[in-house]
């Protein structure tokens, strides 16, 4: 949906047409379909504008998750996966595991191992051969078996060709920043809290006037 689109343009490379470049950093061609766009222009009201006359669309006061120059060589700043083309796909694999085929047999990879995949070969073949770098720091490199991957995005799932695959890298979830207290911050222990501006131990093991006048030795005595 337009709501998540942060920029279309038309562009010769990759791959000629229009280009959609959404707020997680999705970025992938886009095919219009009908033969015009309806849009709402602030100075002329309504306007039916050509897809094939579109050199860019860019929404005012937009934000993403790339950086702001360089836009088309960023990459997403969460999980996703780079296609051939240099289309990128912000989002997850929809399933549990892969089996990869290596030399040495078929193994089982589980999705939530797998830290980055990359593709080893020059995109030529049926039988692309990828490289899996896990959590624990291991690698595995094979053939995925599975022709078809699912994969999650905000928007919904979807199907991509094992073929198409490029590489892959896991980004883990930023923390939320602790948000601090609001009021006076309560001393060590169990006790009451000390008003604004006052030291939460004043008063705590120290000895009284009267205590020091009596614990004072006199003068002349032994």
């Amino acid at each position: 949906p337009l709501e998540d689109a942060i920029r279309i343009r038309y562009t010769r490379e990759p791959l000629p047409g229009l280009w959609i470049l959404l707020r997680d950093g999705s970025r992938f061609p886009l095919a219009v379909h009908g033969e015009a766009l309806s849009l709402h222009s602030l100075r002329f009201g309504p306007v039916d504008v050509v897809p094939g006359s579109v050199a860019a669309w860019t929404r005012h006061g937009a934000v993403a998750a790339v950086t702001k120059s360089e836009d088309e060589e960023a990459t997403p700043a969460t999980s996703h996966a780079q296609l051939l083309g240099g289309c990128f796909l912000a989002g997850g694999f929809g399933g549990e595991r892969f089996t990869v085929e290596t030399v040495a047999g078929a193994t089982s990879v589980r999705v939530e191992q797998i830290a980055s995949i990359e593709r080893s070969d020059d995109g030529e073949g049926s039988s692309p051969t990828f490289v899996f770098k896990l959590k624990t720091g291991d690698s595995i490199q094979g053939r995925i078996q599975e022709p078809v991957l699912h994969w999650l995005t905000p928007r919904g799932n979807c199907r991509v060709p094992t073929l198409h695959l490029w590489g892959y890298r896991w980004v883990p979830a930023a923390k939320p920043e602790p948000i601090a207290p609001d009021g006076p911050v309560p001393p060590p222990g169990n006790g009451p809290a000390a008003p604004p501006g006052e030291d939460p131990t004043a008063g705590k093991d120290a000895p009284t006037k009267d205590a020091t006048k009596r614990a004072a030795p006199k003068k002349g005595s032994k």
